[in-house]
């Protein structure tokens, strides 16, 4: 049986005026896809505060941090801020192998 992926969109109760866009399961090549579709939906041209909370989330490959690096990308292009809040152990150690720990804001709620 494949493993679950699901992400949702929220407003974030920790930072007033941000999108929360929450992640579980494991974002690799097959769920990716909707994640950065899930983050760049919220984009739309205008400054935006994107959280995305990783605590769910149990693994992480490269087409997962391609997806996170588009969304922080769209959202600096448009003036806004990306948080990745609350990623696993497992998670962080590919976000810090990556170099992605030195470039996202990484934060706990």
């Amino acid at each position: 049986m494949a493993p679950t992926f699901a992400v949702a969109v929220s407003l974030d109760e920790f930072r007033p005026g941000a999108v929360l866009v929450t992640a579980s399961g494991e974002i690799d090549m097959a769920t990716a896809p909707k994640l950065r579709a899930a983050i760049l939906a919220q984009v739309n041209g205008k400054p935006v505060d994107i959280v995305v909370d990783l605590s769910a989330v149990s693994f992480l490959d490269s087409s997962g941090i391609a997806a996170l690096v588009a969304g922080y990308r769209r959202v600096e292009e448009t003036g806004g801020a990306f948080t990745v809040r609350n990623p696993q152990p497992r998670v962080q150690r590919v976000l810090q192998l990556s170099g992605l720990a030195n470039v996202f804001a990484i934060g706990a709620a």
